[in-house]
């Protein structure tokens, strides 16, 4: 039975003030914890869970630049090297965090290569939105 998940993880940090930049130790905590949870909801190859606010960037105030997020990509193999597949926006702008989908490695959920939504720079959803299929379902 196909089960669609969704979970707002504020940043696998719990937001305590903005720009608060999570310890590494507490980081790999949150995110075996956050396994746990997607290996017991994601336990067929139909279900998939969308994950809101994973950690994407870093603002630096004093020289006003984005900055690479080392957890970011640390995210993404986590989830990789443990038989899941991980889907992330089409048009990823700079932002502290951005939504990805997760599903079984094995699944038939793909990318959805099409624009469905129409999307311009000026917008700052870009980094909010995961367009999926699965068969005939178009999310």
């Amino acid at each position: 039975m196909m089960r669609i998940f969704t979970l707002n993880i504020n940043g696998l940090r719990g937001l305590e003030k903005m720009g608060y930049v999570l310890p590494e130790e507490e980081f790999e905590a949150n995110l075996r914890c956050l396994k746990e949870l997607i290996d017991e909801s994601i336990n067929d190859t139909e279900s998939i869970i969308i994950l809101q606010e994973v950690p994407h960037k870093i603002w630096d105030r004093i020289y006003r630049t984005w900055y690479e997020n080392a957890f970011f990509e640390r995210f993404i193999s986590y989830f990789e090297e443990n038989d899941y597949k991980v889907f992330r926006p089409k048009h990823l702008i700079d932002s502290r965090q951005c939504t990805v989908a997760i599903s079984k490695k094995d699944s038939l959920w793909k990318d959805i290569h099409r624009e469905i939504i129409s999307y311009e720079k000026g917008y700052p959803y870009g980094n909010r939105m995961v367009e999926l299929q699965y068969g005939d379902l178009t999310l």
